[in-house]
């Protein structure tokens, strides 16, 4: 096994796991991951194997994202194998052996050329009774009716990202809880991110990895509406002592109902996923109580991203949330001061 199979069943493995058990599969696993696939990328030549592993990588670089708050580095090292004797070498030996494959297809054509272009002995073929007409068979062309085919996609992550643009920059539309069914519509030109819709009609892109695509199962989905072309066959006429026609039926195409997608939450509540907004240099205080007379355990970067614990509470005029980083801080942070708004809304925890 090479070093790009050894890393195939890697991502494998660790896909299996995270459907199975999500809960044992680390960012800091992942993130090793990411690098361990990043620096293969200088001894992998091959185009398709360095596509599949960029799929890869953007694949984990999600996953990464909504771990950790932060979107990874994804560039696949660039090719640095050997490029000059032994490639050269290589490709002669390969020509060769292609020529010599060649060579014996065009004997073995020469020769059934060779025995169909000798004559016939007479009598080889019975000459039809005198006086009868060969029968006259016409075909019609078929009709086509063109039916709507469905692919559906299962969700394999918590807290899928559905975004606005088949970009890890795109707006973030939503997040998709692990389970939920999903109609594939079509992929982007790169084959790294999925168009899908929700039984409530969202639309939005997302990484072919968050529902269980491989590389295979991708190429298969048009970069357009997905297509299935049926055919029956218009009756033709019956000539004497000829058997009828038979009439092909069309398989009707048929799609499993699939669950509305959980809407991105507009207010603060229990398992939220909310993102501190604060001014530049200003941090935003996690107190061990819902007061400010609470000791302060530590502070939250702006942007850092926490889970809604318990709440809400009131306290010296202030709402109060308990939250946890996710990076060992749990404690009491206020909502905000009148309008202005410390904690916002940005997904689902789970």
């Amino acid at each position: 096994m090479n070093e790009y199979q050894e890393l195939i069943a890697e991502h494998q493995q660790m896909q299996k796991r995270l459907s199975d058990q999500p809960l044992t599969l680390a960012v800091e696993e992942v993130q090793g991951f990411i690098k361990k696939v990043r620096e293969a990328g200088a001894q992998i030549r091959d185009a398709r194997q360095r596509e599949q592993l960029r799929a890869i990588l953007r694949s984990w670089g999600a996953f990464v994202f909504e771990g950790a708050g932060y979107y990874p580095e994804t560039q696949l090292a660039p090719y640095d194998g050997p490029t000059g004797p032994e490639l050269a070498m290589s490709t002669r030996t390969n020509w060769g052996i292609w020529g010599l494959g060649l060579a014996l297809v065009l004997v073995v054509i020469g020769v059934i050329v060779l025995i169909v272009s000798r004559p016939f002995s007479s009598g080889a073929f019975p000459a039809p009774p005198t006086g009868s007409t060969p029968a006259t068979v016409t075909l019609s062309t078929p009709a086509d009716t063109v039916t709507p085919s469905i692919i559906v996609g299962v969700v394999v992550t918590d807290n899928a990202t559905l975004r606005s643009s088949p970009d890890a920059s795109g707006v973030v539309i939503g997040f998709v809880p692990r389970g939920l069914k999903l109609t594939v519509l079509a992929r982007s030109a790169d084959s790294a991110w999925l168009k899908v819709k929700a039984a409530d009609e969202t639309l939005g892109w997302i990484a072919p990895g968050e529902i269980g695509f491989s590389r295979q199962q991708v190429a298969q989905v048009p970069q357009g509406v997905i297509l299935l072309v049926t055919r029956t066959a218009t009756p033709l006429p019956t000539p004497a002592g000829l058997t009828p026609t038979v009439t092909l039926t069309p398989s009707a195409a048929t799609g499993t109902p699939i669950p509305a997608l959980r809407p991105t939450p507009t207010a603060l509540a229990v398992n939220v996923l909310a993102q501190v907004t604060l001014p530049e240099g200003i941090k935003l205080k996690v107190r061990d109580k819902a007061s400010t007379a609470g000791n302060v355990l530590g502070e939250l970067e702006q942007d850092a991203q926490v889970i809604i614990l318990e709440g809400p509470t009131s306290a010296d005029g202030l709402v109060w949330w308990r939250v946890d980083s996710r990076k060992g801080l749990v404690g009491w942070s206020a909502e905000g001061v009148g309008d202005a708004k410390y904690l916002v809304p940005v997904g689902w925890a789970r």
